[in-house]
């Protein structure tokens, strides 16, 4: 332990580092209710050390952190503010899995009905860490931290007195600052004046080191090619850097850091457009591509008092970074610069069950609201109407739209009724009336489910979309969000097995459409005659089912829904008719839950559940690509605890044969 950690009686120490985002990170949201509540966001900072930053999204006020570093439970560090620790009438209190709420009224952190952020950050090597000190007036001074690695971004706070938060980042000109409380630019005479893997060094500044004043400082990591996270223990999560505007909203800087963000802050540090801190997450709403930045999003402000601004985020999500989407100077005035830090999105560990990462629920009625008891945070959501009427995919990179897996229409807002921005699955108010449905709700995990958003080449050049999957897709659904009159393509690893009729051979030459009950077809205009890899999937130029031939023609954008096998919890697969009944293996111990089949000849998508019925006799089932009432009058799969058993009966048509029909499908372990 060093001596500066001796002296403070510090007690939580920095972890090993590695392991993964969703272990050292968390975006939580929660609803105040004026009564002490608890907070649950799966990281034990009580004993490992970090801080929880709590903002108010319904109403102004400050943004507070409640670091591990407090000697008291009620005192809070203000980063819109030059006070230091700020005494209150309430108290929050960082337990083994999350956060405890004492107080009964504030409206900073639990007034009734009012919505809250928190970004949560544990103490970790690699990404995060706080250290404590009290100043000695002489310049020179090291303080030591335990990040492991030269810092990204250092904020430091005097916490005796009142004190700009003075802010270190690598990008920065050498021998400048920032000031986290002020929209200023970077400015000359830094007091942090040098960084290394183990220590800053401060001048004699009271900012950073008057003589016994006391102080904090939250480090925060930069990885590059270095990190030690992930399933392998060498992924990055964490980045800080730099870019630099050009002035145009139709073809922005594209940052690369290797990974998607779930949360970005930036700021603008050249004079004249430097304006506000800005921080953006994927909980409350990231900019998609495609979309115009006055449309969707949401940013808060560090250095005000601001409630949420919910129509203005000017970034876009990729595969492996994040683009700009305005030509506004707060994000890119041409030749200003703009630093970020970003935090990689989450999970990164790959399932070992489908609890994890799927989930079905039913509702007989949503007039009155509908809320999936998921316990994981979902982003890809399939609701089937039961009685009649379309079928829909939203997921929550487009935020609050959806897309109609029944038509060729245009995506549509639904902002007054799907809402993403609750702490697991999703809420749907009285979107379809009186109406019954199925919700199949995925979580995006390595190996099992991705969901991409992508903008079109222009001028009908090919594309190669990068996509987080980590393995080879199997299965893509693919639909032009903004262009109605435009099918699903659906790409399918076996969708070339016995088309010995056709030019072709292989499936990157080959399409079906979720849309219709239309057999496999040939064509090189949706894949671009090329399977996906384990790091991108292929698409025509011109194609408009694919990719359109303009470029951000006001807001065009595609949506690709990527799907693997997974050993144990996911099986993409395709079987040959026998004309009576056949045991589908999918390599599972207790049988499938969600099943949907599908006749590389022509018929429709037909979906099956365990919620629903899947049971040796009819099966309750619906077909994707119809508005027709589910039928419960046919028995055409029954269990097979292996996977699926599949049985022919005319009703449904799926097990053809002998040997004259082939079925591709999709089965997720019960």
């Amino acid at each position: 332990m060093s001596a500066i950690k001796q002296m403070m009686g510090q007690s939580a120490q920095v972890t090993d580092g590695g392991g993964n985002v969703e272990d050292l990170y968390k975006i939580q949201l929660h609803t105040g209710n004026s009564s002490p509540q608890t907070v649950t966001t799966g990281l034990n900072l009580a004993d490992d050390g970090g801080i929880v930053w709590i903002k108010n999204r319904t109403s102004t006020g400050s943004n507070f952190i409640f670091g591990s570093d407090r000697t008291i439970n009620n005192q809070a560090l203000l980063t819109n503010n030059t006070t230091g620790y700020y005494g209150t009438s309430y108290s929050i209190t960082h337990t083994t899995t999350g956060f405890d709420i004492s107080t009964t009224s504030s409206g900073d952190v639990n007034e009734n009905n009012k919505q809250y952020v928190s970004w949560n950050f544990k103490k970790a090597s690699k990404f995060f860490d706080i250290q404590t000190w009290t100043g000695n007036g002489t310049a020179g001074r090291t303080i030591s931290h335990d990040l492991g690695s030269n810092p990204g971004m250092v904020w430091v706070k005097r916490t005796d007195s009142t004190s700009n938060w003075e802010v270190f980042h690598r990008s920065l000109t050498s021998g400048y600052k920032l000031v986290l409380n002020s929209t200023g630019a970077e400015s000359s005479g830094a007091d942090i004046t040098a960084t290394s893997s183990t220590s800053i060094t401060l001048s004699d500044s009271f900012t950073v080191n008057g003589n016994n004043a006391t102080y904090v400082g939250y480090f925060f990591a930069h990885n590059d090619g270095d990190g030690i996270f992930g399933p392998t223990g060498d992924q990055d999560i964490i980045k800080c850097g730099v870019y630099t505007g050009n002035g145009s909203h139709t073809d922005g800087p594209e940052v690369d850091l290797g990974f998607e963000p779930q949360w970005l802050m930036t700021k603008g540090i050249t004079s004249g457009n430097a304006y506000d801190w800005r921080v953006h997450d994927f909980m409350r709403g990231m900019e998609p591509n495609g979309v115009s930045p006055s449309n969707i999003g949401a940013k808060l402000e560090p250095n005000t008092f601001d409630n949420e601004d919910t129509l203005e985020c000017r970034y876009a999500p990729t595969a492996t970074g994040f683009r700009v989407m305005s030509d506004a100077g707060v994000v890119n005035a041409n030749t200003a610069k703009y630093i970020y830090v970003a935090i990689r999105r989450g999970p990164m560990a790959i399932p070992t069950s489908s609890s994890e990462v799927f989930h079905i629920d039913t509702s007989t009625s949503d007039s009155s609201g509908f809320t999936h008891d998921a316990t994981f945070r979902g982003d890809l959501v399939w609701y089937l109407r039961r009685d009649d009427g379309n079928n829909n995919i939203a997921a929550r990179n487009l935020h609050k739209r959806d897309v109609f897996t029944t038509t060729t229409d245009a995506e549509r807002d639904v902002s007054s009724y799907l809402l993403w921005d609750v702490p697991t699955g999703y809420k749907r108010n009285a979107l379809l009336g009186n109406a019954s449905t199925v919700d199949y709700l995925w979580q995006r995990a390595p190996h099992f489910c991705d969901v991409v958003l992508y903008e079109p080449s222009g001028g009908g050049f090919a594309q190669n979309i990068p996509h987080t999957l980590g393995v080879v897709p199997e299965m893509m659904w693919v639909k032009n969000r903004t262009d109605s009159g435009l099918d699903w393509a659906v790409y399918h690893k076996d969708a070339a097995r016995g088309q010995t009729d056709l030019n072709f051979f292989d499936g990157g030459d080959k399409y079906l459409e979720l849309n219709t009950g239309d057999a496999v077809a040939d064509t090189i205009s949706r894949w671009n005659d090329r399977n996906p890899t384990d790091t991108h999937f292929f698409i025509r130029g011109g194609s408009g089912h694919s990719n359109n031939t303009l470029k951000n023609d006001a807001q065009t954008g595609y949506i690709a829904i990527l799907f693997a096998t997974l050993a144990g919890v996911s099986k993409v697969g395709s079987y040959t008719g026998n004309g009576s009944n056949q045991n589908i293996e999918c390599g599972f111990s207790n049988g499938a839950k969600f099943v949907m089949i599908k006749s590389l000849q022509s018929g429709n998508w037909h979906i099956f559940d365990t919620t629903r019925g899947l049971v040796a006799g009819n099966d309750t089932h619906l077909r994707g690509n119809l508005t027709d009432a589910e039928v419960s009058t046919a028995d055409s799969i029954d269990p097979y605890s292996g996977g699926f058993n599949v049985v022919q009966n005319a009703t449904t048509d799926l097990n053809k044969g002998p040997n004259d029909e082939i079925y591709i499908f999709y089965a997720i372990a019960a």
